[in-house]
């Protein structure tokens, strides 16, 4: 697509714009996020989309970065207790049979 898009613009007429490049920022940023929210909707079963079906700018929080990563963390499910095998690097099933 970008290089159909390429070649399109290379056929065009080119004319002297009096708009200046800043004003296209908020149209591409707009675009960009429409894109990617397109993309968000096509993968619902995810456990990101459950939490945030709307993507956007996050709500600023007076909270330090520590904080609202283990928030999100256990949002999503993670937490020590459930990926503590990742951490560890041991079988999932060795620790599943030690709990059982």
């Amino acid at each position: 697509m970008a290089d159909n898009a390429a070649k399109e613009g290379i056929r065009s007429v080119i004319t002297q714009s009096k708009i200046s490049p800043e004003s296209f920022f908020p149209h591409i940023s707009k675009l960009c996020m429409e894109e990617w929210q397109d993309s968000w909707d096509s993968t619902p079963t995810n456990k990101p989309f459950s939490i945030k079906p709307v993507l956007g700018k996050k709500p600023h929080t007076s909270l330090c970065r520590r904080d609202e990563t283990v928030i999100t963390g256990l949002r999503i499910g993670h937490s020590r207790m459930t990926h503590s095998y990742l951490l560890s690097r041991v079988n999932p099933s060795v620790i599943t049979a030690n709990v059982i």
